[in-house]
């Protein structure tokens, strides 16, 4: 972790390319970002049988150039393993 300091965020966060694409808690919905609220979206609703999948974001080793960026945004099935698909451990920073 931290072994490329010039790849920081604008947020600060380190090692966000290259690795493995992530997991994300939000429902996968095509057109969501061009209607969702700019600051902090809750992401879109879900209902039982809708298909869409859960959101995986960034680029991992495996993929093309063009699609190993951070704003990278696809989705797969929930409860199935990807070899190119992670996750991140976060938490609130401290007040």
């Amino acid at each position: 972790m931290g072994s490329f300091p010039a790849d920081r965020s604008p947020a600060g966060v380190l090692d966000m390319g290259g690795n493995v694409s992530e997991w994300v808690f939000d429902w996968y919905k095509v057109d969501y970002y061009r209607v969702a609220d700019e600051t902090d979206p809750r992401g879109p609703t879900h209902r039982r049988g809708e298909g869409t999948g859960r959101v995986v974001r960034g680029g991992s080793f495996a993929d093309p150039l063009p699609e190993a960026r951070t704003a990278n945004r696809r989705h797969r099935a929930e409860g199935y393993g990807y070899p190119t698909v992670g996750f991140r451990c976060a938490r609130d920073a401290a007040p």
